[in-house]
């Protein structure tokens, strides 16, 4: 992400540079380099896109394709596995102390 808004950064100071004179070849380099920096770095993950499905389900004038009884399933698991993985990063250290203290 770091890398994105660095090449979009210089990209927009070769823009201001070069707004004073323009030239229709070079704002079509721009473009170009702009759809190149944008398409080398993920947005959002497959999971972001389930959410935003499911949020939209009941909504009748989006674009998105329906929300099926499979895509429920495959949310409530990625749901579950994440909240899982939370309680146990939180619960981690009292565990290894617990641990830790029958071992000494």
């Amino acid at each position: 992400m770091r890398n994105c808004y660095i090449s979009l950064d210089e990209l927009y100071l070769k823009v201001k540079n070069h707004e004073k004179s323009p030239n229709p070849e070079a704002i079509v380099d721009y473009q170009k380099n702009y759809n190149d920096i944008l398409l080398n770095i993920d947005n959002h993950s497959p999971y972001d896109y389930l959410c935003l499905r499911h949020s939209l389900r009941n909504n009748n004038n989006t674009t998105l394709p329906p929300f099926t009884r499979i895509d429920y399933i495959h949310f409530i698991i990625e749901k579950a596995v994440r909240v899982l993985l939370i309680m146990l990063l939180f619960s981690s250290p009292f565990i290894l102390t617990a641990v830790l203290k029958e071992i000494l």
